[in-house]
């Protein structure tokens, strides 16, 4: 049983300005058409409207919504709001993974706390926040230039918290982006396969790690990391990718043989004063620095890991998954 895949609705591309009739038929148009090409390759995607109710957003100087638009036009518009709508509410999103936000008024701290977190051009971006903390696809109405690209580009604000102080950091962030059917076929391979499996829990990762990220070893020990994070976990999705992206630099790595891997997600080493922290006992039994870390989300999460030389294989090890090392 697999989770549903969510599209999750960009609300910034929401018209900002009174439209006319003939945009409204577009604009329908074009939406559907996106739910007709993502169904073609999920047939269970739904659609998620986090950040505000786009089927009643007012259209015209009246207030007229899509909704109303839609069935005063009647005859193909209204049948392909119809479609629009199936994907918003239609039952398998009650098996879907939580997205904050998603769900009832109770949610509003949640989509108060990514659009803290998450901007575009200076404005709070819910919709493309949760569409990149859950790693799905998000959705735009083309309403202007920016929205018809097969990525967008937001900043995410990371804040950490120790003992003594907290820190943020601003980072750039890709976020997967549908607005035309063409964008399916560039992200079709991700769209088939962006949720787990519904049962999967760390205890999974764990025991299909060698299938799973074929590039990567594990020191015995992380198996306690894992074994304790459970199925619906919103951890999981992100350490799910940060092993596979690790999986993947040391494989491409292996055919390159270039200086040193190419990471596909931020990698760092700790300072000098934090590397006391990341000794971890080897498989040759000998205490080893694993301070290269991948970060994830929620919280500051932590993988910790070693290159090895290149002529071993694995080249990279991984000795710790969890919480910032204190």
């Amino acid at each position: 049983m697999n989770l549903n895949p969510v599209a999750v609705f960009n609300e910034l591309s929401l018209p900002s300005e009174p439209v006319g009739d003939n945009v409204v038929q577009d604009l329908v148009s074009s939406v559907s058409n996106v739910v007709l090409a993502l169904r073609k390759i999920r047939k269970d995607v739904v659609l998620s409207s986090p950040g505000v109710s786009f089927p009643e957003w007012p259209l015209t100087v009246e207030g007229e919504t899509f909704a109303s638009l839609s069935s005063r036009h009647g005859g193909r518009t209204m049948e392909q709001w119809r479609l629009v709508q199936s994907a918003l509410s239609k039952a398998p999103y009650l098996r879907a993974p939580r997205v904050p936000g998603s769900g009832p008024s109770r949610d509003s701290e949640d989509r108060e706390a990514i659009a803290a977190r998450h901007s575009y051009d200076g404005s709070p971006a819910i919709g493309l926040g949760v569409a990149a903390l859950h790693e799905q696809v998000a959705v735009s109405l083309p309403t202007c230039r920016v929205w018809t690209d097969s990525t967008i580009t937001l900043l995410q604000r990371a804040t950490e918290h120790s003992a003594t102080s907290t820190a943020s950091e601003v980072v750039p962030i890709e976020v997967r982006h549908v607005s035309d059917p063409t964008h399916c076929q560039t992200h079709e391979l991700h769209i088939r396969e962006m949720s787990l499996p519904f049962s999967y829990g760390g205890s999974d990762l764990w025991a299909q790690r060698g299938q799973l990220f074929p590039g990567v070893d594990f020191l015995d020990r992380v198996k306690d990391d894992l074994v304790g994070i459970k199925p619906k976990d919103p951890s999981l999705l992100q350490i799910h990718s940060r092993l596979r992206e690790l999986s993947d630099a040391a494989c491409h790595w292996h055919i390159t043989h270039g200086a040193s891997p190419v990471w596909h997600s931020k990698v760092t080493p700790e300072s000098a004063q934090r590397k006391k922290l990341c000794f971890f006992t080897n498989k040759n039994g000998a205490a080893q620095c694993y301070d290269l870390h991948a970060r994830f989300t929620p919280g500051a999460g932590r993988v910790h890991f070693a290159v090895n030389r290149p002529e071993s294989s694995p080249h990279i090890t991984v000795a710790y998954i969890g919480s910032k090392l204190t």
